[in-house]
């Protein structure tokens, strides 16, 4: 029985480590919302290279539906993320 739970305690702290990790990934709404905010002063002062790289940063891949004449705009998981670091 003490195996148990011992090898219980070593599962839940292993698991509050990763949701620890978890969270220093995640970015909170208002730090999105504040990021936003300021996207067009930012945007400015890129030059051309600049705009192109920062948009492969953040977009996966764009898809034309030429049936209905939309697009869809798929964003890499981790885009915005990046740009913190």
């Amino acid at each position: 029985m003490q195996q148990r739970i011992e090898s219980a305690e070593r599962k839940l702290t292993s698991v509050k480590r990763d949701l620890a990790d978890a969270k220093k990934h995640c970015l909170s709404a208002e730090y999105i919302s504040n990021t936003f905010a300021e996207f067009d002063r930012i945007w400015d002062v890129f030059n051309i290279r600049e705009q192109a790289e920062l948009l492969g940063l953040l977009v996966a891949s764009v898809e034309f539906d030429q049936s209905d004449s939309t697009i869809e705009i798929s964003f890499h998981r981790s885009g915005i993320g990046s740009l913190s670091t």
